[in-house]
């Protein structure tokens, strides 16, 4: 793993860089946040974590005379896979007509039962939770527009 995690730290962090370049162009806005800073946040965030993967593929690979080779996901953890991106993909048909409220706690909450969340209560708080705190993020401080509810 630690070859693998040193060429992903090093393509990541470049496209990050390519990235960051291309955001610089972004129009500037006197209202509310600026075009590039949220995509500025995710690209630092991006690159940064990019170098701490460089770092722990060197460190792994320099502890680990013989690694392993890396493989693909088999049996149940490719179906959780599966499941997983069918579900993102209806998430993004029902998103428009259905609304971000409603979608959101949905896929939410497939996730958490793909990875071995059961307790009924706690996955509909956390989605719930999640979908608000994400909404309020993307409406309120980012002033993103989100689909609109079919209720409102």
């Amino acid at each position: 793993m630690g070859r693998i995690d040193i060429v992903y730290g090093f393509v990541l962090g470049a496209l990050s860089l390519l990235f960051f370049v291309e955001t610089l162009s972004a129009p500037a806005s006197r209202g509310g946040i600026n075009p590039r800073t949220f995509p500025l946040i995710v690209i630092l965030s991006l690159f940064g974590l990019s170098v701490v993967l460089g770092i722990q593929g060197l460190l792994r690979s320099l502890r680990d005379r013989n690694p392993l080779p890396p493989t693909l996901p088999r049996g149940k953890t490719a179906g959780k896979l599966a499941v997983l991106t069918a579900a993102g993909a209806g998430y993004t048909l029902i998103l428009e007509p259905v609304g971000y409220i409603l979608a959101t706690p949905v896929l939410i909450a497939v996730a958490m039962i793909l990875f071995g969340e059961r307790r009924p209560i706690r996955i509909a708080i956390l989605s719930l939770t999640a979908s608000a705190a994400l909404y309020f993020l993307f409406r309120g401080v980012f002033r993103v527009p989100l689909p609109r509810s079919i209720l409102w």
